[in-house]
């Protein structure tokens, strides 16, 4: 086959004549058209059936061409003639959207999907999809050969399904990776969660995929591969089971739409949140769809070959937060399971957690305190709190806390029963003055108080911090100019004001100050600093070492952390098991393991029923 000319259109296209030699015999013209004019072959399908490619038999005018059918095969001396139509603008607009990119060079870029972004502009989708954050990112620096909506996307995943896909970043690109998917040595690995118990530990799906014969929208196994359905190939192994569902491995023969989707549940164990195949069906994912948004389905690994060096490359990206916290609930519900009593200690903050509202004791968790350390258990408090204004609010504090309490945010450990102060971190009086000093200055508004573990120390006794001290004996604060307070046993700094202004003085002490001291929020008007490097969650560790240290060799106690505010994100993450009330931050429910009643219902009478299985509360 020989070109005889290539032109320009005046439209802005341009056309390509061709001659067929006797060495293209017998070949279909769209394969001839793909091999010379080096596209894909379904680019020249395309081109074919929207009328840009006509042939003309020997002895006939060029302009009496007709259009052929794509399997048509020319004879030596036909001339074939290439419309290229004129470059048509991107229908998909450019939008600023974050892009987590594993890698880039001229010719490929390397993205990690979320779950929940749509990868070209479709029929309802026609904004925030992956094209339109593309073109944002390099504007014409996209392989045309996708179309107008699809520039440079040479393989999809579906919408629901997060991880790893390649764009093609100039024409050479896209058909070397084309070509590579078509022979299949492009490697993709998904990970999937599956539902149910699946009974192999390895196996190999070879099933035909196709449309749905009734339902346009979903795809189906079929028996033999026909016009309907094309050949399918997943191998699965499972890595890891859980009760109500397995996590395993697919690897990909083929790419079908939905393949791994359609073949899993043919095995009758469909993707967890799957809607489309019956992955919402099983009673795992209603008890668990607050973490569950679409089909659990990770692209982890991708191999293929270098379009321009030929090099072979391997990218790899972690499972999204969501399928990491599905595997997570279930090794804690399992950890659940197996707890006694005796072998854990819960560890409650106070406020919004364990009183109920307008620092209500509710009845229920003293009920339930007392049913677990009859069984051997353990209870106490983490709190910002000091024990000069716990005992005002919780009385029998010394009865129900059977372990050193966490008091001043961790700066110390209180033992009730004695009225001990276990391991204190004292904060440096010059520093404390110096910070103290410089907000009285520059923000006159806001009132302040300095804590011992047994007394307060202020300047004035009006506004908020009149209203704290309302709560609190008055033989337990004191009034006195700063510089008259006493110079040591400091444990806590509480800036008291609304909101915006706190935000603002944590940051002008920071930068003022560096941090020589540990900033925390109880509460939105609220600011409290300790020692740095003093916190609930190091309070906890020293705790966990204190109790481990009596049991006398019977082994690590489980740790369960309840909370609900800023202050306790540290502790609840490195305890065994985060619990938080339902009027928590949305920000603490994120990083909780169960997220049960409000403060206001008995939060620690929850814990005691659902997770450790007492009864008779």
């Amino acid at each position: 086959m020989n070109r005889e000319e290539e032109f320009e259109l005046c439209d802005g296209g341009s056309r390509t004549e061709i001659t067929v030699d006797s060495a293209d015999k017998g070949k279909r013209i769209d394969v001839l058209i793909s091999e010379k004019e080096n596209i894909t072959r379904s680019a020249a399908a395309r081109l074919i059936e929207n009328g840009n490619v006509r042939i003309a038999t020997v002895g006939c005018n060029v302009k009496d061409g007709k259009v052929p059918a794509k399997n048509l095969k020319p004879s030596t001396g036909d001339v074939i003639t290439i419309d290229y139509p004129p470059p048509v603008p991107s229908e998909a607009v450019p939008e600023d959207i974050s892009l987590d990119v594993v890698y880039e060079d001229d010719d490929i870029i390397v993205i990690n999907k979320p779950s929940g972004m749509v990868v070209h502009p479709a029929a309802g989708n026609y904004s925030g999809t992956l094209v339109n954050a593309l073109l944002y990112r390099l504007g014409d620096s996209l392989s045309g050969i996708g179309g107008v909506v699809r520039p440079g996307i040479v393989h999809r995943i579906d919408k629901d399904t997060s991880g790893l896909l390649v764009v093609a970043k100039n024409d050479a690109a896209h058909i070397s990776l084309a070509e590579q998917l078509k022979t299949h040595t492009v490697s993709r690995i998904y990970y999937a969660i599956v539902t149910g118990n699946l009974k192999e530990d390895n196996g190999t799906v070879d099933a035909p995929v196709g449309r749905h014969p009734t339902d346009r929208k979903k795809m189906a196994v079929f028996q033999n591969c026909d016009s309907r359905a094309k050949t399918a190939v997943t191998h699965y192994t499972v890595l890891e089971r859980y009760r109500g569902f397995c996590y395993v491995k697919c690897e990909l023969e083929t790419g079908r739409t939905h393949q791994i989707r359609v073949h899993m549940a043919s095995l009758g164990h469909p993707l967890l949140g799957d809607e489309v195949y019956g992955g919402d069906k099983s009673k795992f994912f209603a008890c668990n769809r607050d973490i569950i948004h679409g089909q659990c389905l990770h692209a982890g690994k991708l191999k293929l070959v270098h379009p321009r060096t030929g090099k072979p490359m391997e990218f790899e990206c972690p499972l999204p937060p969501e399928m990491e916290k599905v595997k997570k609930r279930e090794r804690k519900n399992k950890m659940v399971r197996t707890i006694k009593a005796c072998d854990c200690i819960i560890v409650s903050d106070i406020d919004g957690t364990f009183l109920g509202k307008d620092s209500r004791i509710v009845e229920r968790n003293i009920r339930a305190i007392k049913k677990l350390e009859e069984l051997g258990g353990r209870f106490t408090f983490a709190t910002g709190r000091t024990n000069a204004n716990i005992l005002p609010v919780i009385p029998m504090a010394a009865e129900i806390a059977n372990v050193p309490a966490v008091m001043a945010n961790g700066a110390y450990l209180y033992d009730f029963s004695s009225g001990h102060v276990v391991s204190p971190s004292y904060m440096d009086y010059d520093v404390t003055c110096r910070i103290a000093a410089y907000v009285r200055e520059n923000h006159p508004g806001i009132g302040f108080r300095l804590s011992t573990p047994d007394m307060f120390y202020i300047e004035k006794l009006e506004g908020p911090i009149a209203r704290d001290m309302s709560r609190v004996p008055p033989e337990k604060y004191v009034i006195l100019p700063a510089e008259e307070w006493k110079r040591d046993g400091w444990v806590k700094l509480v800036f008291r004001g609304d909101a915006d202004t706190l935000d603002r003085i944590r940051i002008e002490i920071r930068e003022n100050f560096g941090d020589v001291l540990e900033a925390c929020k109880s509460n939105a008007r609220y600011l409290e600093y300790q020692n740095a490097g003093y916190s609930k969650a190091t309070a906890l560790d020293r705790l966990r070492k204190y109790c481990d240290a009596g049991r006398n060799g019977g082994g690590r106690l489980t740790v369960i952390a309840c909370g609900d505010f800023e202050n306790d994100y540290d502790m609840l993450k490195s305890a065994d098991i985060a619990v938080c009330p339902s009027n928590a931050l949305e920000s603490v429910k994120r990083i909780c393991d169960f997220c049960l009643c409000d403060h206001d219902e008995g939060l620690i009478a929850d814990i005691a029923e659902k997770i450790l299985g007492i009864d008779g509360i």
